[in-house]
């Protein structure tokens, strides 16, 4: 579940983020600040469905306990996992991208520079520096 958790996470983090993050130097925006409080209430939410089988040690309780709350939890990662999997990752990058176009241009229209946006996401996202990369070998 954990996994799962993680990879919904940074799929929403790195699609959703950047739409309601405002332009640099200004201030919050009211739709920021609700993000960031439902990623908070999200965040406790599952971590909660997560941890009671670590309280109740048992597969029966625990399994009762997930009944009782439907399953919550499941369907929160499964339903995020689902969208993005579905689509939705593609649909909020090109929304981002139309953003992006804007706020570059001031009007909407294509930028008259030449700058093209990404058309995949090699070259959207860059990987993380290898391990070999950040820690210098023993000696």
């Amino acid at each position: 579940m954990g996994g799962f958790i993680t990879t919904a996470a940074r799929l929403c983090r790195s699609s959703i983020r950047p739409l309601v993050l405002p332009p640099p130097g200004s201030p919050d925006t009211p739709i920021k600040c609700i993000y960031d409080v439902l990623g908070t209430v999200v965040s406790i939410l599952v971590l909660n469905f997560t941890a009671a089988p670590f309280m109740l040690l048992t597969i029966k309780d625990s399994l009762l306990v997930w009944q009782r709350l439907e399953w919550y939890g499941i369907w929160m990662v499964g339903g995020a996992l689902v969208f993005f999997y579905a689509g939705g990752r593609w649909m909020l990058m090109k929304i981002q991208a139309l953003q992006q176009r804007k706020t570059s241009t001031g009007d909407g229209s294509p930028s008259k520079t030449g700058a093209s946006t990404p058309t995949s996401v090699s070259e959207t996202f860059q990987l993380p520096p290898s391990l070999d990369q950040v820690v210098p070998p023993l000696q």
